[in-house]
């Protein structure tokens, strides 16, 4: 049995050897130390100190990988300058910090981030121009970033090479510029599209911010082809942060954006009574004599000119002999009665002035896209527009009572019993989603309270934070309610009491 005796010492012997190296290993793996705070790795989280004591890098590693790797660039420089000393702490201590330092470093990462990168939770425009450089009406040299929210899955947009210019005729003489950026190369900025040209919408005339992103969204749902994406930004200046702004695409022909050809006669029009503007071709139609601006093709030559009036000419003799065969033979009537439920719904103030597009596809006349909705839905200044606000027998404050938009090419379009009579048909096939605007119904949550949800403390920063004023009221827009939650409750009753003003007159 003696052999027996040396196997079972043998396997012990073995078994305590591979117990002792597995210890010796564990207990050297967890004196590791994280080599770099920029590279903390989540399975190695829970460290020991030099002074043996375990220490939870858990929440300081989130905070770092936070961190956007331009903060260098276009945070303000005492921020940035702060963030450096911060890391270098980090980076000094990192072998003999407590846990204390490691939380109250963790937190005062965070706020610095929070204060300049992820204010509000939505996506974040970064502006960068010399100090000695003021933005105007022609583009100046910038460097811009572009970044989702939290959890977006769109890239980063760095160009360093970008531009920038104020947009905006009326608007532009306000405090809270609007602004049109243009990239170096086309960009797809968070999956609306690959462009160069994009538009800051400052919204600075709608107190509420909302009017121009609710219309743009129900254009979309009712499928008005062309209608811009668009979505709310904070955005910064030279590491300012100056508000809440509508990021959407521009007008103009592109295959991601106006679908025309103008190589192959297509056309994009724009209504405008008296704006000249330089660089753009202006005319006047053959019959009623209504003045429009080409938007394209941008430089428009004699013989495409005479081809578009003699196109529009067509149109208008069908309007004026009442001919509605001729007229839908041209005209895309789809497009047509859903703009003019649109403009008529919401009210907008410019509909026979300026902004109204209409574009000429394959011989086909398409109304829109839609653009620029400061001024609708109520808002707009009782005086200057008294006819917009006032009716006999209410007074003023009644801008939801009347039909506004029956002008331009819709001007005659009440003679003709068949638009009248698809009006009508549309007009209550869409009362789901109208409705919807305003309040709950079987499509969900209203529209209105969803932009309160998603975009909210980025409207509440705008003020608060950016410093915009509530109560100031600007040439053109309506005396402000007291507050923001005033604001948005005037144009949901005011909505309501225009949904209901239309589905009577429509009977």
């Amino acid at each position: 049995m003696h052999w027996k005796s040396k196997l079972f010492r043998g396997i012990f012997l073995i078994a305590f050897i591979a117990i002792f190296t597995f210890i010796l290993i564990f207990l050297l793996d967890r004196n590791n130390k994280i080599e770099s705070v920029d590279q903390f790795d989540q399975k190695e989280a829970i460290q020991t100190n030099d002074n043996n004591s375990l220490i939870d890098y858990t929440k300081l590693e989130a905070v770092l990988n936070d961190i956007p790797e331009f903060y260098t660039t276009f945070f303000d420089p005492t921020v940035s300058s702060r963030l450096n000393d911060l890391l270098e702490d980090v980076k000094a201590n990192e072998k003999t910090m407590t846990q204390e330092m490691v939380d109250a470093y963790a937190k005062e990462i965070q706020e610095i981030i929070n204060s300049s990168y992820s204010l509000t939770g939505v996506p974040q425009v970064y502006i960068k121009v010399s100090n000695n450089v003021l933005i105007n009406k022609e583009y100046s040299s910038a460097s811009i970033a572009i970044v989702d929210s939290k959890g977006g899955k769109s890239k980063d947009i760095i160009d360093l090479s970008a531009q920038i210019k104020i947009r905006g005729n009326s608007t532009a003489e306000l405090e809270k510029k609007s602004y049109t950026i243009k990239f170096l190369k086309n960009e797809d900025v968070l999956g609306m599209g690959e462009a160069k040209k994009w538009c800051l919408n400052a919204n600075a005339l709608d107190k509420s911010l909302m009017r121009n992103k609710l219309i743009f969204d129900f254009a979309s749902t009712i499928g008005l082809e062309n209608t811009p994406n668009s979505t709310y930004a904070d955005v910064w200046l030279n590491g300012k942060f100056i508000g809440n702004y509508l990021l959407s695409e521009l007008i103009e022909a592109s295959p991601s954006r106006v679908n025309i050809n103008t190589d192959k006669g297509d056309f994009l029009i724009e209504r405008e009574v008296e704006r000249i503007s330089e660089g753009t071709t202006y005319f006047t139609t053959p019959i009623f004599k209504y003045r429009f601006g080409v938007n394209e093709p941008e430089e428009i030559t004699n013989e495409q000119l005479e081809e578009l009036l003699s196109f529009l000419g067509i149109v208008e003799k069908a309007i004026q002999t009442r001919d509605w065969e001729l007229f839908t033979s041209y005209v895309d009537e789809k497009s047509y009665i859903d703009f003019y439920i649109l403009s008529e719904l919401f009210k907008v103030v410019d509909i026979d002035y300026s902004s109204t597009r209409f574009y000429i596809k394959n011989g086909i006349l398409y109304a829109g896209p839609p653009w620029d909705y400061d001024l609708s839905s109520g808002n707009a200044d009782g005086e200057f527009y008294y006819t917009y606000n006032y009716h006999e027998g209410i007074g003023p404050n009644s801008s939801y009572i009347g039909l506004w938009c029956n002008v331009n090419f819709y001007q005659y379009c009440y003679e003709f019993p068949e638009f009248t009579d698809a009006l009508r048909v549309r007009y209550k096939e869409l009362q789901e989603v109208i409705k919807n605007l305003y309040e709950d119904n079987s499509l969900g949550i209203n529209q209105i309270d969803l932009l309160l949800k998603k975009f909210g403390k980025s409207f509440d920063s705008n003020y608060t934070t950016a410093g915009w004023t509530l109560t100031k009221d600007f040439i053109l827009e309506r005396i402000p309610e007291r507050n923001y939650k005033q604001n948005v409750e005037y144009l949901r009753g005011w909505l309501e009491k225009r949904n209901k003003f239309l589905l009577d007159s429509f009977k």
